[in-house]
Formats: structure tokens, sequence, C-alpha cells
């Protein structure tokens, strides 16, 4: 299985957890709170991985890969926030467009990255089609503070995977390079709870009583989303491993394809669930997006 299957399946597991992120932030918890969740999860989950490979991977590379997790939960912070003023079908597709073109500039000074045509033909493809999903919502603009959100999300979301696919291009265990990085989301984790009135937030959500939706609670349907999350983060890295960073990120398209299907699907079947503004000349527009990101993913296999 090449590296491109790989990331393409580790993108339905993030249209998951982006679908249940949505259901779960804003009323029921802070951004802050949410993400100090998610890193400490992933730092202990991470430790049962142990048993695959775990080894010292040098001072050096470690305080790469430290840095490389806290910036992703800080990148969690500022996507949470975001998905609070906006859609996140419009949201989440326009971060993952300006996330490769960051990464590619990142890895072309950082890891000597370069392209190939095809590759080129691919990334541009896939990025306007991530674009055009995005800004397909309505007329409505993003406005300020959440377009600022945005653009934070998506440099520190490339900062992170720069900095990670650094550490495996310059270490041979993918096992160890992965615990070390989800020790930084640990890291991370352990500063938000330092800081008072986000520890204020966190102890007040312990000591509530879970709340209901349906039939799933708060804590069943934010363990579905982060084990969603969790497999694909693990698909992902390892896909970045094998392949290029900047592309990998670029396929992130397939990811927002997912979102839209499910976004659609529950706002049809469950309104109550989700609601997004979905109208045919929207759908259209997305179609057309869905059909540059279906080319430009043809165009990476012909790389």
């Amino acid at each position: 299985m090449n590296w491109i299957v790989i990331a393409t399946i580790a993108y339905f597991l993030f249209a998951i957890a982006a679908v249940v992120d949505k259901l779960i932030v804003g009323d029921r918890l802070k951004p802050t709170t949410y993400a100090f969740f998610v890193g400490l999860l992933s730092g202990v989950v991470s430790s049962l991985l142990i048993p695959l490979g775990f080894d010292w991977i040098g001072y050096k590379l470690l305080y790469i890969n430290l840095i490389s997790g806290i910036c992703f939960v800080i990148a969690l912070v500022f996507l949470y926030t975001s998905l609070q003023k906006k859609e996140s079908s419009r949201i989440v597709p326009i971060i993952g467009g300006m996330q490769p073109i960051i990464i590619f500039v990142l890895a072309y000074f950082l890891l000597a990255e370069a392209l190939s045509s095809w590759a080129l033909v691919s990334f541009v493809l896939i990025v306007a089609g991530s674009f055009i999903l995005g800004m397909s919502q309505g007329k409505e603009k993003i406005g300020r503070p959440a377009i600022y959100y945005v653009i934070l999300t998506a440099l520190f979301f490339a900062v992170s995977l720069t900095l990670e696919k650094y550490v495996y291009d310059n270490h041979d265990s993918f096992f160890s390079v992965l615990i070390w990085n989800r020790y930084g989301n640990l890291l991370a984790a352990v500063i938000l709870f330092s800081i008072p009135k986000v520890r204020k937030n966190i102890l007040k959500t312990l000591r509530s009583k879970p709340k209901v939706s349906g039939k799933l609670g708060t804590s069943k349907i934010f363990i579905l989303g982060q084990t969603a999350g969790s497999f694909g983060a693990i698909l992902q890295r390892y896909a970045i491993m094998l392949g290029s960073v900047t592309l990998v990120s670029a396929l992130q398209g397939t990811h927002y394809v997912f979102l839209l299907i499910l976004t659609t699907i529950l706002t049809v079947k469950f309104p109550k669930i989700l609601k997004e503004n979905i109208t045919k000349q929207i759908l259209a527009k997305k179609i057309f997006a869905i059909v540059l990101i279906s080319l430009g993913v043809f165009a990476l296999t012909l790389s």
C-alpha cells in the first residue's frame, strides 16, 4: 500500500474527527479545554505504542520533536476557536488550502524538498480545490477575528508537520519519533493546565455532569472523534515518513471531500444534530472543487 492510499485513509478518519469536533466544541467545551484533553489523551495513549518500538532519538531531535508536538496543540486551540465562529465545511478547507502552501515553503528551505512537474501540477490542483470548497459556502465572508485564527491554525500545523518530517528523515524508528512527538502534545497539555483561567475551565468540566446529545453523551462522542483522529494521525505520519510532507499535506483536499459528504448527510438526514448551509449553487461549486481535487490526486499518481 503506497503512501497516497495511506494518506487518503487517514484523511477520511480526520473527516470523522472534524465532524465530532463541530458537535462538541462550542456550548460543551472551551477550545483550550478541548485542546488540553486532546494533548493529554494523545500523550498518554501513545505510551501504548512503546512495545512496537521506542528508543532514544538524541537531544537535538528530541527538542525539535517536542516543539513540533507543542505547535500541534497550539494549532488545535486556534482550530477549535475558529470552528466556534464558522461552519466546519468552510473553515477546514481554507486552513487546508493555506497549510500546504506554508509547508511547501518550509520544506523547500528546511528539508531541501523539491516537487517534480506532475507533483507540482497535483499540488496546485488539490490546493485550488481546497480553497474553492472553503469559499463556496455562500456569500458570507469569514471576516475577523475568525480569519486570524484560520491563518494561525494553518501556520502552526505547517510548522508542526515540517519539523516532524525533519525528525523522520533523521531517525529510522517510526514509532520512536511518533511517541516522542506525542509527548510534546502532553507537554503542551501541562502548559495549558498551568494557566489559571484554562485550569479553572478544565476542573469545571471534570466536575460537571456529562451532557447528553441524543443517545450519545459528550464523553462518548469525544472518544469516537479522538479514536478516529488518533488512527488518522498515525496513518498520516506514516505517509509523511514514506513520501513528501508537502504532497501529503496537499492531499488534505480528499479530507474536505469526505467532510463535505459527511456534513451533507448529517444536514439532510439529521438537521437537529448538524445544520450547514447547502444550496444547489453551493453544491455546484463544491462539485467543481471535487473534480479539481480528483484530477490532482490522479496527477499525483502519475508523479
